[in-house]
C-alpha cells in the first residue's frame, strides 16, 4: 500500500471587517447619536405636484439605516431615536392613521411632531373619537 502525500485542506475563513465606529468608546457613541437622529425627518402624506397631480410622500428608505447596520448599534439606540426624530405629517388624518395603531408606550416616546394641514378642514370622520386615542405619559 502506497502512502500518498495528502495536503491538508486550507479553509479560508471569511471575517467580517470590524466597524470602526464600534471600536470607539460608548461615550462617543452617545455624543454622536443625537446629531444623527435630531437631523432625521420622517414625512408622510400626499403633496400636490400640480393642479391635478399629487405625489405620495413617504420617509426615505435609508432614514433609519443606522438602526439596521449592526446589532450593537440597534441595541444602543433602541430607546434613543424615537424621542429625537421629527415626525412630519402633511394631513391630520394621515397622522391619525399612522399613530392610532401604535401602542401607547411607543406614542409616548414621540417628542417632535409637525402636522401641516392648512387647507384641509377637519371633517367629522377625522375627528371621530374612535380614531383618536389619548396618551398621557
Amino acid at each position: 500500500m502506497e502512502s500518498q502525500d495528502v495536503e491538508p485542506k486550507v479553509t479560508k475563513e471569511i471575517i467580517q471587517p470590524l466597524c470602526r465606529f464600534l471600536v470607539l468608546p460608548r461615550e462617543l457613541h452617545d455624543e454622536l447619536y443625537p446629531i444623527v437622529f435630531t437631523s432625521t425627518h420622517l414625512s408622510w402624506g400626499v403633496q400636490p405636484k400640480s393642479h391635478d397631480e399629487k405625489v405620495s410622500v413617504k420617509p426615505a428608505a435609508n432614514s433609519l439605516a443606522l438602526l439596521r447596520t449592526y446589532r450593537q448599534i440597534n441595541l444602543e439606540t433602541r430607546d434613543f431615536w424615537l424621542p429625537r426624530v421629527l415626525f412630519d405629517f402633511l394631513r391630520v388624518d394621515v397622522m391619525l392613521d399612522k399613530l392610532s395603531p401604535l401602542p401607547s408606550h411607543i406614542i409616548c416616546q414621540v417628542r417632535h411632531m409637525r402636522v401641516f394641514d392648512p387647507l384641509h378642514r377637519l371633517a367629522d370622520d377625522v375627528l371621530n373619537p374612535s380614531r383618536i386615542r389619548m396618551c398621557i405619559c
